[in-house]
């Protein structure tokens, strides 16, 4: 093995910004499963998802990026911000329903075993 097998892949500004539009793309995806309650496509989504962000990491550090670049990568980092809140708000919330629906049954469980032991 040479010194090659050692270096990392270095991504340029335009790999950065095609990463971020997949990033953009997947989250889009992710977005509407929340919408439309489909947790597990949601999941399987964010695996995805997932393993864009740890590439991204891995590569865009000793990237250089023109100022358009910068520009194009803050504003595609604003819209995964904003589309980020409203999943984790729509997550929030189904486990709020989750958690009123174990109270519920276990409340329903209470009583029934309060009425076989009379």
């Amino acid at each position: 093995m040479g010194a090659r097998a050692y270096l990392k892949p270095v991504m340029d500004g335009g790999d950065v910004i095609q990463s971020y539009q997949r990033l953009l793309e997947f989250s889009n995806t992710m977005l509407v499963h929340a919408r439309n309650d489909d947790w597990a496509a949601l999941i399987e989504s964010e695996v995805v998802y997932v393993s864009e962000v740890e590439k991204l990491q891995n590569y865009e550090v000793d990237a250089m990026l023109s100022e358009a670049q910068q520009e194009a990568k803050l504003e595609l980092l604003r819209k995964l911000l904003e589309q980020d809140k409203e999943i984790r708000e729509r997550l929030l919330a189904r486990r709020q329903e989750l958690e009123k629906l174990i109270s519920s049954a276990s409340k329903k469980k209470q009583v029934e075993d309060a009425y076989l032991s009379q």
